[in-house]
C-alpha cells in the first residue's frame, strides 16, 4: 500500500533542467500554449474511500481552451510530499510500497478538440486482503514526447515537457488520521515571519487541519490565526503555517510580538483537538 503521497492537489511540474523557473522570464511562442498550457483539469484532487475487495471508480475532466486540438499521454505515478509541501514525482518504476498495481486508467492517450472537454475514467481495485490504510498516487497528464515544443532562450533551444499531476487519496477500511499538536513557533520564511504549528500523525490516513485560533500578543493586541489545510501524511511530523488575520478576516497590520497566547480548536475529518499554547 502506498504510504508516501502540486500542491498536494493539482501539481504543475516540468521537464528536467528546472524549466519552470526559467520559463517565468521568457515570452512563450503561440504553439506552446496549444498544449499543456491551455489545459484545464477538474477536480484538482480526489479524496475517496473504499472497502477491501471494492472497485472504486471515478473520473476527471480534461478541457482544452486552446485554438487547436491537444493530445495527452496519461499514466499513474508515485509521489512524495516535501517539507515545503511541494510534490516530487518519482520515476515510472514502482516504489516498494506503491499501490499503483491496483490502479486502472481508461486509456494511455487522450485527444481533446479545441474548446472541448472529455471525461477520463480511472478505477482502483482494492485487494480483499488489504488492511486499513491509505492508497496514494498521482495521475499524470503529459504532452507526448513527439509533441514537445521548443522554447528559445537567446541562441539556445530546448524542449518543454510540461505536465499536470492530479493527486488521489483513497482511504481503505477504517483508516483515519490522528493529528497531534506539538510546538508552536514564529519562524523565518521567505515571505517573512510566519506563525507555525507542528503536527504529528500516528494514524493510518492523511489529515487536513482546519481552524481559526484566537490570540493576544505581548502588547495585548488581539488577532486570529487561520490554520492552513495542508495534508499531514500517516507517520509524518510536519510544520503547518498559520496566517494572522483580523476579526473581519483581513490581514493584520502589525507584527505579532511574543509571548502570544493562543487558544481555540483545530479540527480534521474524524477528529479535533483543543489548543491552549504560548507562541514565542
Amino acid at each position: 500500500m502506498k504510504l508516501n503521497c502540486s500542491r498536494p492537489g493539482l501539481a504543475w511540474t516540468s521537464s528536467k533542467w528546472g524549466l519552470v523557473g526559467l520559463l517565468a522570464g521568457l515570452i512563450l511562442p503561440g504553439p506552446l500554449w496549444a498544449g499543456i498550457y491551455s489545459t484545464v483539469v477538474s477536480p484538482p484532487r480526489f479524496e475517496l474511500e473504499a472497502k477491501p475487495g471494492e472497485v472504486k471508480r471515478s473520473f476527471l475532466r480534461i478541457g482544452n481552451s486552446g485554438q487547436g486540438p491537444a493530445s495527452f499521454r496519461l499514466r499513474s505515478a508515485d509521489w512524495d510530499l516535501g517539507p515545503d509541501a511541494g510534490v516530487t514525482i518519482h520515476p515510472v518504476e514502482l516504489r516498494a510500497d506503491s499501490c499503483r498495481p491496483w490502479v486502472r486508467l481508461e486509456r494511455p492517450v487522450l485527444s481533446v478538440p479545441p474548446g472541448g472537454e472529455k471525461k477520463f475514467r480511472f478505477e482502483v481495485r482494492v485487494p480483499e486482503e488489504a488492511g486499513d490504510g491509505e492508497c496514494r498516487f498521482a495521475i499524470l497528464i503529459e504532452v507526448p514526447e513527439d509533441a514537445h515544443d521548443l522554447v528559445s532562450a537567446g541562441n539556445i533551444k530546448f524542449p518543454v515537457a510540461g505536465r499536470i499531476a492530479v493527486i488521489v487519496y483513497l482511504k481503505i477500511g477504517q483508516a483515519q488520521a490522528t493529528l497531534q499538536v506539538g510546538q508552536m513557533q514564529i519562524q523565518q520564511k521567505p515571505q517573512g515571519l510566519v506563525p507555525m504549528v507542528e503536527f504529528h500523525n500516528p494514524g493510518q490516513a492523511h489529515g487536513r487541519p482546519r481552524g481559526l485560533l484566537k490570540g493576544v500578543d505581548g502588547q495585548q493586541r488581539p488577532f486570529s490565526l487561520l490554520v492552513s489545510p495542508l495534508p499531514v501524511l500517516p507517520g509524518e511530523t510536519r510544520w503547518i503555517p498559520m496566517w494572522p488575520k483580523q476579526a473581519n478576516g483581513d490581514d493584520i497590520d502589525f507584527t505579532i510580538q511574543p509571548p502570544a497566547r493562543i487558544s481555540g480548536e483545530i479540527i480534521w475529518d474524524g477528529g479535533k483537538v483543543a489548543v491552549e499554547q504560548i507562541l514565542n
